[in-house]
This record gives C-alpha cells, structure tokens and sequence, in this order.
C-alpha cells in the first residue's frame, strides 16, 4: 500500500520494557511479542527494536520514558550481579538498567518487576542506594510452562496502570459545554443501513432515545426535541442493484430526503442532531447542509472517523456506498447525479478527517486522498500532539470569516469497551472527542451534528456504551 505522508512520528510508547540481554533477553522478546499482540504493536518499548541506529541512547530512553505509563523490569537470575560488579569498576555510569529506573521513579511512573527464569528480587542492601526502594515492589513471576495465562495476569496489571494514567490530558473549555442556547435542537432519526447492508446500524436512533439523550440535553437548559423521523427501506426490501454501488437508488432517494429535512431545519433556525444509521448518514446531512450554508458564507466538514471512505464504484471491492461517502461527495462516481436535484458538491478544502488509521485505507483511497487536497489527521497524530492537532483543524476549517461547520462522529471509532485493550482505548479516544467537540463549540460555528455507527463487528453492550459516552460529551 502506498504510504500517506503523515506529517507527524508514530506515538510514543506508554509500555516500556527494560531488561538485561546478558540476563534475560529471551525472556524479554518472548514477552514483548505477547505483549504486542494484547496492547497493539505500537504500544511497547523495546530498545533493540525502537532504538534507530545513530540515535543517543540515553536521549531516547529518557524521551520515552517521559511518556510511559508503566516500566517493566525483566529480572532474571543474574540481573542482581551486574550492579555489584559495576560497583567494582570504579566509575562506571553507564548501567541503562540502572538509568531507566532511576528515571521511571523520578517520573512517578508505575514500576512493575517481572521475574523469569525462577529469579527473585535481590535484597534491597545488595541493589544501589538510588533504586533500593524497588526491592519492595510486589512483582509478577513468569513460568514457561503456563506463559501465556501469566503475561495475562500481568496483562490486567499494565492495563491499570494505562487507565490511571490517560497519554494525554485533554483540557476542556467548560464543563457547562458552550451550546448556542438560542438555537433550538431538532433530534431527526435517520436509522439508514443500507450503506452496508446490515440491520444492526439501524438501531442508532432507538439506542439514543433510550438511553434519554432528549432529557439529558433539556437538563443542562437546551430546548431539544424529536423534529422527524426519516422512512427507510428494509436493506432486504429491494434487490441491491448495480454491483458497483449497491442500493444507490434507495440510499440516493434517501439522502435527498434527509438533505430536505436538515436544510429546512438549519433555515428555521435550529441545530439539526442527526442520528444514523451507517455512514451513508452523512450524505444527506452534508448536503443539506452545504445547501444551508453556502449561500451565507465558507462552510467546512469534519468528520471523527477511523475510514477515509473514499471508495468509488470503480475501486470498492464491495461496492458499499458506506464506504464511498466522502468520494461522493467530493464528486466522485456521480452517484448524486439525479435530474432535477441540482446539487453543489464539496470543495477538498472543506473537508477534514480526524482520526483515520492508515491501515484501513486502500491504495485507490490513499492516492485520491493525496490528490484531492482533503485534510488528513490519523489517530496517531491526536496521540502524540493531542489539542494541538485540534487546533490545526479549526484554524484551516474556521480560515472564513463567516465559517459555519458540520461536525460528522462515528461511533464505532470510540473502540469496543467491552474487551480489555478496547476499554483502554476507548477511554482515550472519548477524551479526544471530548475535546474536539469543546473546541468546535468554542468557536461559536458549530451549527451541524451528525451521529453514526458504522462497525457491525461490535456487539450491542460496546453500543450502548459509545452512545452513553457520547451523551454525557454533549450533556455534561
């Protein structure tokens, strides 16, 4: 796959595993590969492998450090030796092992000892006065007969420790949340889920109005209410028709609609809630609201979102429309090509993806992507720079000075809280649109809010628990 040019580096890791490679290399590759698999490739440090040839050792232990979250010492039988038989040789500064927790306890980062090979921690008058208190630190012992069902008990402990210690804390500008509070909000339900031709997205507006949305937003003084409700198609009610876009009568009819609905919603004044659905969401709300706010001034799109959804017909494998939106509506495929509709599509200056993941993009995606001008902001760059990504994104989508924004949120992007890496996740990817929504409003622009769903791997729990996130994001 061609390579997007990110502007930014990979995340630091918040996992950083130290050891020594006399004592216990083995031990600590074996580990790392384990822990890889549970926490994500990117989340662990290990300095034979993170260490670029060139690079001052010491700098980049201390850079990573920084921002680990928790230290992993792997103990083997030896590891003790090798302090005193640095003691011996007189001045010699240069023990890493040394260094690292020396470094981990001035930050006030977690300390976790892990014993392998049958090894046990040294007393504390046999370690350097520097690191003694280490002595008293309960540990984890890793026997290779029950490997996998140890590194998972050391798993749970990690993930505590990533949980009590966020990458990054996003600031907010008001707990009281900036709402307009002259604008009236109109909840519109859109339960579409033609777009991927699952039943499961259609749920989006049944799960929001249970889990009292409505009531949460009236609670914080918004005037907030259910405007309409959109009719849809069964997604096995009509044939898909052509391969290449499936449902496109359907979802284009569809889209018309809901464009109509948030149009006229948006000129009587009001905020338009729309609530999906799957992705396919987004094709009538941007358009309604390009057709609102065009004529008064610049406009911009952004959508929080894990996929660029830059498919065409001619690219999709599947041809699900779900996964053509953004091309769509920059023009591509003429899919919204309907006589008499005399729709306007969006200029690429307008449009901004935050969150993506490289790895969900195809070739075809990333070279239109490349082409077109469309500001990209992947998950990693949110995680190394936080609000300063943020900032970047309202000062290219506010740069008119009569700037009105949409603000597109998939909520399959918030992760599975179910599961165990997901939950640690899904705490900090809620933080981040915590944040980017404090700062839209913080603008003053935000006219324009879109809800979806658009990942059917996720069992319902993980729903309602994305959903009552994201209610407590707008009602809190």
């Amino acid at each position: 796959m061609n390579q997007i040019p990110w502007p930014l580096d990979p995340p630091t890791p918040r996992i950083f595993l130290s050891y020594r490679r006399q004592d216990a290399e083995g031990h600590a590759w074996r580990l790392f590969d384990y822990l890889a698999h549970i926490f994500g490739p990117n989340e662990t440090f290990i300095d034979q492998s993170n260490i670029p040839a060139g690079k001052d050792f010491v700098k980049v232990i201390t850079r990573v450090l920084d921002s680990a979250r928790v230290l992993l010492v792997v103990i083997g039988p030896s590891w003790g030796s090798f302090f005193r038989s640095a003691e011996k040789r007189e001045g010699d500064n240069h023990d890493h092992v040394l260094l690292e927790i020396e470094e981990a306890q001035r930050l006030g980062i977690d300390i976790v000892p892990v014993f392998v090979g049958g090894a046990k921690m040294p007393a504390g008058d046999h370690l350097p006065e520097a690191i003694r208190l280490a002595a008293s630190i309960n540990g984890i012992s890793l026997d290779h007969r029950q490997f996998a069902s140890d590194v998972d008990r050391l798993a749970q402990v990690v993930e505590r420790s990533l949980r009590a210690s966020p990458r990054r804390a996003f600031g907010r500008l008001s707990r009281l949340r900036m709402w307009d509070r002259d604008l009236p909000v109109k909840l519109i339900s859109a339960g579409i889920d033609l777009g991927i031709a699952e039943t499961g997205a259609r749920l989006g507006p049944g799960l929001f109005a249970i889990a009292g949305l409505e009531n949460s937003l009236r609670r914080i003084g918004l005037d907030v209410g259910w405007h309409q409700t959109l009719q849809v198609p069964l997604s096995g009610s009509s044939r898909p028709g052509y391969a290449g876009a499936r449902y496109q009568d359907e979802i284009v009819a569809v889209s018309l609609k809901l464009a109509k609905i948030v149009e006229e919603t948006l000129d009587d004044g009001a905020f338009p809630v729309v609530i999906g659905g799957d992705a396919c969401t987004g094709l009538g709300t941007a358009i309604g609201f390009r057709s609102h706010a065009a004529p008064i001034g610049d406009l911009a799109t952004i959508w929080y979102d894990h996929a660029a959804r830059l498919s065409t017909p001619d690219t999709s494998p599947t041809g699900s429309i779900s996964a053509m939106v953004r091309s769509v509506l920059l023009g591509h495929g003429k899919l919204l090509d309907v006589p008499g509709s005399e729709l306007e599509y969006l200029a690429p200056d307008a449009m901004s993806l935050i969150g993506l993941s490289p790895r969900s993009l195809d070739s075809a995606e990333v070279a239109l992507l490349q082409q077109s001008g469309v500001k990209a902001y992947p998950q990693d760059d949110i995680e190394l720079q936080g609000e300063e990504v943020f900032s970047s994104v309202i000062e290219h989508a506010m740069a008119g000075t009569s700037s009105q924004c949409h603000l597109g949120v998939n909520l399959g992007t918030l992760g599975d809280p179910t599961t165990r890496v997901g939950s640690v996740r899904f705490e900090r990817y809620v933080a981040q649109l915590s944040a980017l929504f404090d700062s839209l409003l913080g603008t003053g622009r935000l006219r324009c809010l879109e809800l979806y769903f658009d990942d059917q791997r996720q069992p319902l729990a993980a729903r309602e628990e994305q959903v009552a996130a994201v209610i407590n994001i707008l009602a809190s």
